[in-house]
């Protein structure tokens, strides 16, 4: 357990005097909040107020995220730009 406290020890050192890393990882955090109570709430939102059924709404979140796999396997095999 040691390495990996270490290890977390290293990484947070290497976030917090890096000017970039550091403003990546707390626009990240920030925004990643929001995201969160936005996400639950619209499951409540189309099973009461649109009355899909919670298999549906599954469905339908389950298909967004595949849909966020494709684009990012797409975008992995697609390559760096051409400059």
């Amino acid at each position: 357990m040691q390495s990996g406290r270490f290890a977390l020890a290293e990484g947070v050192r290497y976030v917090r005097h890096d000017r970039i890393i550091r403003r990546l990882a707390l626009h990240g955090a920030v925004s990643n909040l929001p995201l969160t109570g936005y996400q639950a709430l619209l499951v409540v939102f189309l099973v009461r107020e649109i009355g899909l059924s919670p298999g549906t709404v599954g469905l339908l979140l389950t298909l967004t995220a595949l849909g966020g796999v494709a684009g990012g396997g797409a975008g992995a095999t697609a390559g760096p730009p051409a400059r």
